[in-house]
């Protein structure tokens, strides 16, 4: 049996390959570049935290969290791991939004948590196809 990825693709395949990509990089870069801030406590973040009710010694932690996550996302074998990393991620921050009373911050956070976990879901099922179809073989 040939390998799935080195069959010709119909322009649709391709479409839906590059919006899973710039989707991935998107998501990934809206978590790494917070997430080195929050590594550097640039832009007050521990001031942020400290407002939520969270201890500021929170903010490297969830920092780290937010750049391996948007590392692991980028890896497609790993990427099923990125996205539950980053969907948890933001699902607190949807909450700290929440119990604060910004609103308007929640529909952003949610719609990472839904493209993260679409997209996790998505690498996952294709690795478990893929490596289904080589047991078979």
């Amino acid at each position: 049996m040939s390998d799935p990825r080195l069959t010709k693709r119909s322009p649709k395949q391709i479409a839906g390959i590059s919006l899973v990509w710039v989707l991935t990089v998107l998501v990934a870069l809206m978590m790494f570049g917070p997430g080195l801030n929050k590594l550097t406590n640039g832009e007050g973040w521990g001031t942020r935290f400290a407002n939520w009710g969270l201890p500021a010694a929170l903010v490297p932690i969830v920092g780290i969290v937010e750049v391996g996550g948007a590392l692991l996302f980028l890896v497609p074998k790993l990427a099923p791991f990125g996205g539950a990393t980053i969907a948890v991620t933001m699902a607190g921050a949807t909450l700290t939004h929440l119990f604060n009373g910004e609103i308007n911050r929640v529909p952003l956070t949610l719609a990472v948590v839904l493209i993260a976990s679409t997209i996790g879901w998505y690498r996952w099922k294709r690795q478990t196809s893929t490596v289904a179809a080589r047991q078979k073989a």
